[in-house]
């Protein structure tokens, strides 16, 4: 089946201009853009995109536990991070169990970096796909439609924002789901 779309849709017009925002910021990482390094407060920052998101949730009824409120500083560039917790959260909310859980941590670790990570309660990703998932427009589930939610673009430039701020990702499955996880070095 083709993707067919009613191009009077705010829905349909919105995923568009999210794929194409995407994609471009995809080519400026890729083209080495200059970034807008500074200091912030990235529990701040994800608590805020969490409450922008919150409606979303309550669709699906799941819980939602925001990280602790402790402030953890970071070196990067504020609106690609902002990209990273959008993208792990809307994923987070498109495979949460119904009724189940959506969480974050921001956590400094012994190593010099800020560990963020969101994990949500439902099915794991199959091993041998964890280390696909972060490829351009590969989907873990072929059978599922655009209109459900993702493009396959999302966790390609999640790693392209991990190596660009010389930072890391993954993923893990974990007791009850999984865990989405994205490093920032603390200071430059």
């Amino acid at each position: 089946t083709r993707f067919k779309c009613d191009w009077s849709s705010d829905v349909c017009s919105s995923d568009l201009s999210d794929m194409l925002r995407r994609m471009t910021l995809l080519m400026q990482i890729s083209s080495g853009e200059q970034l807008t390094v500074e200091r912030f407060d990235v529990t701040e920052l994800f608590c805020n995109v969490m409450q922008r998101l919150t409606p979303q949730f309550a669709d699906c009824r799941a819980t939602v536990i925001p990280p602790a409120a402790a402030p953890q500083f970071v070196f990067a560039d504020s609106f690609l991070i902002e990209d990273v917790l959008q993208n792990y959260l809307t994923n987070a909310f498109h495979h949460v169990t119904a009724g189940g859980i959506i969480s974050g941590t921001v956590t400094p670790t012994a190593n010099g970096t800020v560990h963020i990570a969101v994990l949500n309660t439902g099915n794991p990703i199959h091993e041998e796909e964890l280390p696909k998932i972060w490829e351009k427009f590969y989907r873990t589930d072929r059978a599922r439609t655009r209109e459900a939610g993702g493009t396959g673009i999302g966790l390609s430039l999640v790693r392209a924002i991990a190596d660009t701020l010389h930072g890391d990702c993954g993923a893990e499955n974990v007791p009850g789901g999984i865990a989405f996880w994205f490093d920032i070095p603390d200071e430059m």
